[in-house]
């Protein structure tokens, strides 16, 4: 083989090598592309997936939130039936208490620290008084100082313990208001009602 041809066959040799070499250079690249259009994808994928728990996780936390219930305001005693209030020694008895109260208060405009200090007025009026429950001959509660219930103006100051018609006597205060003085007034409660002035 002359130099020539050699020299030809070197050329050609190193010719296929470089085309080689840059074919092998484009694929590196094809893949390496690919490699990274891979990542990227693998990436969104974790980000979003990532967003996706979190608003689940807010999402039952939101769930699992106490909902707030909403408060029925309390309705003020009522007034007892009319039928039972005439009728009932309980209320009777309750009504002579009721009506002295309210002359004492009028005079001394304060509550009277027992009972017993109601017997003077009630002489001028010549009623006789008697602080115990005709059902069960036991004393009658009094709480001078009065129980509330928040959102309720009547205070009670006085009750029988010993439930009557599926309730008990009592007589509470109304606060004085424009037109009308301080009073003491005759009710019949529930026994949920009681309960709710002795909490």
């Amino acid at each position: 083989m002359t130099n020539d041809e050699i020299r030809n066959s070197k050329l050609e040799s190193n010719s296929k090598f470089q085309c080689s070499n840059v074919q092998n250079t484009r694929n590196r690249e094809r893949f390496e592309h690919s490699i990274f259009e891979h990542w990227n994808l693998i990436r969104v994928s974790n980000f979003e997936f990532r967003h996706l728990f979190l608003l689940l996780c807010l999402f039952l936390i939101a769930c699992n939130q106490p909902k707030p219930t909403a408060t029925i305001p309390l309705a003020p005693p009522a007034p007892p039936d009319p039928i039972l209030a005439a009728t009932d020694p309980g209320a009777l008895r309750m009504q002579d208490i009721a009506a002295v109260m309210t002359a004492y208060l009028h005079v001394n405009q304060d509550m009277p620290l027992s009972l017993s200090w109601l017997k003077p007025t009630a002489a001028r009026f010549g009623t006789t008084l008697d602080f115990t429950s005709p059902i069960s001959g036991k004393p009658y509660i009094y709480v001078p100082n009065g129980l509330t219930i928040p959102g309720i103006p009547h205070h009670l100051v006085l009750y029988d313990a010993t439930p009557s018609h599926g309730g008990h006597w009592a007589v509470m205060i109304l606060p004085a208001q424009a037109t009308q003085p301080l009073q003491a007034e005759v009710f019949h409660l529930t026994p949920d009602m009681l309960q709710l002035y002795l909490k």
